[in-house]
């Protein structure tokens, strides 16, 4: 389980609300994560970038809303997070990841709708479109955050509507949505910091579409269906 210390938003009320889109960062930026909408634990969690202005790590205007891929790696909110790397890949954090998890193409496109702002609402219990995601805003994010988890094969994942239209989509890359590796500094080192999710600016960080997912061409061929049992396992190959 993720344990979340709150260390005290400082300074949070001067910041604009984060917001889904395109984001322009960098190896070797820093960031802050807090606490966002959703129920429970996981995302939203609300970015900041920061900048070093000569004396300390100061907010910036880059914000933005991202979920969490690793139910068992820490953070604490307010803290001082390096991108240590932009990958496509979450590392390092716990028995799921600890070799490495390539996010699945299905993940890709739900946090792409997400950030576009196109991302349909679901019913309380999960099980069906329900207007925009904007209307129930907390139960969603809720709901995205658990159908990540699945998609990731993390321990508290649910198979909800969002998996099935993310497996519907047929997406065969990631698109422009990356994996922020990030450490945090403890003890005047940095050690592994939960990884997150951002929408890449397109540039030069962003790689060529990767070859189709076998697994999930096979899901869509038998009509759709989702994933069946939390065994299934994502095999995927980097061009």
């Amino acid at each position: 389980m993720k344990h979340f210390l709150l260390a005290g938003l400082i300074g949070l009320g001067m910041l604009s609300s984060a917001e889904a889109g395109y984001v322009d960062v960098s190896i070797g930026d820093h960031l802050k994560l807090y606490n966002g909408t959703g129920n429970g634990t996981g995302g939203e969690y609300d970015a900041v970038l920061q900048e070093f202005d000569g004396t300390n790590y100061v907010p910036t205007a880059t914000t933005w809303s991202t979920f969490c891929l690793e139910v068992d790696e820490h953070f604490y909110y307010n803290q001082l997070l390096k991108v240590n790397n932009i990958s496509d890949t979450a590392m390092s954090g716990g028995t799921n990841t600890n070799n490495g998890d390539p996010i699945s193409f299905a993940t890709a496109w739900l946090y792409t709708q997400f950030s576009n702002g196109s991302l349909v609402g679901l019913n309380s219990s999960g099980t069906a479109e329900n207007g925009n995601y904007n209307d129930n805003h907390a139960a969603n994010a809720t709901h995205l955050q658990k159908a990540i988890w699945y998609l990731e094969e993390e321990s508290l994942g649910v198979h909800n509507k969002y998996v099935d239209l993310a497996l519907a989509a047929g997406w065969t890359s990631i698109g422009d949505v990356r994996v922020l590796n990030l450490m945090r500094y403890s003890n005047g080192q940095l050690i592994n910091a939960q990884d997150q999710l951002v929408l890449l600016d397109p540039g030069p960080e962003v790689a060529p579409p990767l070859v189709p997912e076998p697994s999930t061409f096979a899901l869509l061929g038998i009509g759709g269906l989702a994933l069946v049992g939390y065994g299934w396992r994502r095999k995927r190959q980097v061009a």
